[in-house]
């Protein structure tokens, strides 16, 4: 017997990150029951997506398809399911429709990369799909202020960066792709403040992609003469190796942000993998965030300000024990996010 077929599409594909982690899972999860087709506007190969997301995908047909109503409508009715990703301006064509949400974009609004333009007659979708998914809380409830659409929650999982708290080495980690929003110049300035007898051979690694390359170029020219080290573009195995060797990761998303909650952390896939990997964590209180470290003080350190983030270093560096603690339970905290249960939601919600 023939199997379905579906098609998974992510208007981001190409850049690596967790908008692409979470699209190459569910295309996964999906192929055990559908013979998968994954796209994006540009081509790309199932060998690429699984090296850049460290997940195999067996059997996963890939193709290039334009990311406009028109073209895309066409391709998405051969299909009988279709998983989209974000693309609000694109139409629901399969058989069945699911549009998988990271944040709701304002419908008057469409994202061209990663600046929201302002459209005169813009395109809107979501509401003409079967379902909507989401990332977590945050998202499911600003779906609901912004559309008026219910929404499912299906959290992503981790990477596999198991770890333990030993064997750490003296080393902040941020691991993000380098792009304003995720504050990498921020750290940069922090970690300039906690510099001192207190933190005397400690380092900073900022690792990630440079597909915004201006901004990385900034990052550095911010860092000259720091003990910051950066790993641009790592594989998979310095990402698990820097996870695994880092004592303290930073989630800055959000700092300095009061207004606009399209700037938070919708959801935090790097968070639970540092977690997973025995960092303690120290995370900005906003967005989705605070729904992965949900006992403050415990699981990991949530703060406010930059004020804040220097102070929580410090102490995690002169209180060793605490950080074990921290780490150890962030560690339990980061396995409540499995595999298995993703996929099944995820086979649920396709109808088989």
């Amino acid at each position: 017997m023939t199997p379905p077929t579906a098609l998974v599409y992510d208007p981001d594909l190409h850049i690596a990150g967790g908008t692409q982690w979470v699209t190459t899972c569910a295309a996964a999860a999906l192929a055990s029951r559908f013979r998968v087709t994954l796209a994006g506007p540009r081509p790309t190969t199932a060998k690429d997506l699984s090296s850049q997301a460290g997940i195999e995908l067996p059997g996963i047909e890939t193709a290039a398809i334009e990311a406009a109503p028109g073209p895309f409508g066409r391709h998405a009715s051969d299909f009988d399911l279709l998983f989209l990703t974000h693309a609000t301006w694109l139409p629901p064509g399969a058989r069945r429709n699911l549009f998988y949400c990271h944040f709701p974009i304002h419908p008057r609004w469409r994202r061209l990369g990663p600046v929201p333009l302002p459209l005169t007659r813009p395109s809107f979708f979501p509401h003409r799909f079967d379902q909507i998914l989401c990332l977590g809380r945050f998202s499911r409830d600003w779906i609901r202020r912004r559309w008026r659409l219910p929404a499912s929650i299906i959290a992503p999982y981790c990477p596999d960066a198991a770890g333990t708290p030993d064997g750490k080495r003296p080393m902040i980690l941020v691991f993000s792709r380098f792009d304003p929003a995720k504050r990498q110049i921020e750290a940069v300035r922090a970690f300039r403040r906690v510099l001192g007898e207190a933190t005397r051979g400690w380092e900073l690694v900022l690792a990630g992609s440079t597909f915004y390359r201006d901004y990385y170029d900034m990052v550095r020219r911010e860092a000259e003469s720091l003990p910051v080290r950066f790993v641009p573009d790592p594989d998979n195995e310095t990402r698990r190796n820097l996870y695994r060797s880092a004592a303290i990761f930073w989630h800055l998303r959000g700092l300095g942000e009061t207004r606009v909650p399209d700037n938070l952390e919708h959801f935090g896939i790097v968070l639970i993998e540092a977690m997973r990997a025995g960092c303690a964590s120290i995370a900005f209180a906003g967005g989705g965030l605070t729904e992965i470290i949900e006992r403050p003080g415990e699981e990991g350190v949530l703060i406010e300000t930059e004020d804040d983030l220097c102070a929580a270093t410090i102490g995690l560096v002169a209180d060793e024990p605490r950080r074990r603690r921290i780490a150890e339970s962030g560690v339990r905290r980061s396995l409540t996010y499995v595999r298995s249960r993703f996929d099944e939601s995820i086979l649920a919600a396709a109808g088989v």
